[in-house]
């Protein structure tokens, strides 16, 4: 592995859980996530939909699946966005993006061999995975986009906070004292299982196990107007100052919300939550139908299907 992509890997796992990205997967429930969202796949990936489905309470695939993603999305994103400060684009090529995906077991992320590239693409990740999901469940694609959005600036919000002092962070934006920032860095915190594997388990953490916020969904690909921080970087934008140097501002500071700004404003997230700070999402993850589930912070709802309003 190259040494950049080791030194950010690690510096990523020192913000949390959420942010660590195994790189040598072993034993058994493993799978290259282009195998898992290819048709062979599909009897696996119904498994762990139903066993998530039995664990969270629910009668409904479409919760499960839901919230399925958004752990996924989480576990996606988180160690990107860390790895970018390092000046670090991963290469989530799906035949190395691995995921221990097993039914009873947390989900787990791993990518071998670990190696840096020159654009980042993570959108087609996410896209196959939310294609896969929806051949099983009943869900809708923008909901799974919105979820992608949620995760990546839940993931943001973590990364900021965890670096707050850091000159070219911008430090929390938006409700960061509200019930998004509590999930998301309440998520990353008390999200994965085993912190030394970054493993999510929603459905064994009940109503706080929601920490499927920590990170997702993507930029795109050249004919969706892809999103190249590195291109960026050559016209002065702040996302990649982390490869020349984040910690001298002037020398081009990491911008973590321009990076968001910049994700969300791009292919199939476009249009999947508003603008910042708020980035109010403009659909619902179903959390709420899960027994002692609830909105949460950024939804689109303003409170409960079915339940009257205070002043109502």
């Amino acid at each position: 592995m190259d040494s950049a992509v080791s030194v950010a890997l690690r510096r990523a796992a020192e913000v949390g859980p959420f942010f660590t990205l195994g790189v040598r997967p072993g034993g058994e429930g493993w799978y290259a996530q282009a195998d898992l969202t290819s048709s062979d796949g599909q009897p696996l990936l119904s498994a762990v939909l139903t066993d998530y489905a039995r664990r969270l309470g629910t009668p409904e695939p479409r919760v499960a699946a839901s919230l399925f993603y958004q752990g996924y999305a989480a576990l996606v994103w988180s160690p990107v966005l860390a790895c970018l400060r390092e000046g670090v684009l991963l290469d989530l090529d799906p035949t190395r993006f691995h995921l221990r995906c097993h039914p009873n077991q947390s989900l787990t992320a791993a990518l071998t061999p670990a190696r840096a590239t020159g654009s980042l693409a993570v959108t087609p990740l996410l896209e196959a995975m939310a294609a896969a999901v929806r051949r099983i469940a009943p869900v809708p694609d923008r909901l799974l986009a919105g979820n992608a959005a949620s995760a990546l600036t839940g993931a943001a919000r973590v990364l900021a906070t965890h670096h707050a002092n850091h000159p070219g962070a911008r430090g929390t934006r938006g409700p960061a004292a509200g019930a998004a920032t509590d999930r998301a860095e309440g998520g990353a915190a008390a999200g994965p299982d085993t912190a030394d594997e970054g493993a999510y388990d929603p459905a064994a953490e009940g109503a706080t196990g929601r920490a499927e916020r920590g990170a997702a969904a993507g930029p795109n690909t050249a004919d969706e107007g892809a999103y190249d921080p590195a291109a960026e970087a050559a016209t002065g934008r702040a996302e990649r100052g982390a490869a020349a140097g984040p910690d001298t501002a002037d020398e081009g500071a990491y911008d973590l919300w321009a990076v968001v700004d910049g994700l969300l404003a791009s292919g199939w997230l476009a249009g999947a939550c508003g603008a910042g700070p708020a980035y109010r999402r403009r659909s619902c993850c179903l959390y709420y139908r899960v027994p002692g589930g609830g909105l949460c912070g950024d939804c689109a709802l303003d409170r409960v299907p079915g339940k009257r309003s205070a002043a109502g």
